[in-house]
């Protein structure tokens, strides 16, 4: 494919600039790309993982209080005074709950982990994200001058590196399949207004705080 077939088709020449001149930074970005979806699967599998643990913490510790009220009862009944004795069933629950515990711990700090790869992996998608559009635009532009077809961009005219990277996505999904541009552009709406609501939660929460 040469400059002539791509100079006219921003879509185009960022698919070819992709495999080309901008392959090593999209190849980049499909490794932060993964690395945030493989963190954010650590995520739910850690927070799984704890709150099972959680569950096994709360049923020993049940357990445990039933045991030892029975235990109480029949030394009440018999007149003795050994109440500090532990029994064998109480032993094997306070050791089922320490093993509860400790996979609790390993569970959280499993996630803890986890979500900062995740926070991570996300600024480096992001910075990718960044670079490519950049570099891209610089290409393009580069492309238009050497045909003659370049503009002037106005001041207000000029995008912020996310939206020119969902306005270069737009035009390539309705140059490969028209029908799905819709699902596209209501999957962008989703994502900004799930965006908004968290931020607007955090708002409320560094209130209340104050």
């Amino acid at each position: 494919m040469g400059d002539g077939d791509i100079v006219n088709d921003r879509s185009r020449a960022f698919e070819h600039y992709k495999r080309q001149a901008g392959r090593a930074t999209h190849e980049k970005l499909q490794r932060a790309k993964r690395a945030r979806s493989d963190a954010k699967s650590q995520i739910r599998d850690a927070a799984a993982r704890a709150d099972a643990a959680k569950r096994d913490i709360a049923d020993v510790d049940e357990r445990l209080e039933e045991t030892r009220r029975r235990r109480r009862e029949k030394i009440r009944a018999a007149g003795r005074d050994d109440d500090d004795v532990v029994d064998d069933e109480e032993f094997v629950l306070m050791r089922a709950g320490r093993d509860a515990k400790r996979d609790y711990r390993d569970a959280h700090g499993a996630w803890l982990a986890a979500r900062r790869d995740h926070a991570a992996a996300a600024l480096d998608v992001d910075a990718t994200k960044a670079q490519l559009v950049d570099d891209f635009q610089q290409f393009f532009a580069q492309l238009q001058r050497r045909a003659g077809l370049a503009e002037e961009a106005g001041p207000g005219d000029k995008l912020d590196d996310q939206e020119a990277f969902d306005k270069l996505e737009m035009e390539r999904v309705a140059a490969q399949d028209p029908d799905a541009l819709a699902f596209f552009r209501a999957q962008k709406t989703r994502r900004a207004t799930a965006t908004q609501n968290r931020s607007h939660l955090r708002q409320l929460h560094r209130n209340k705080r104050t």
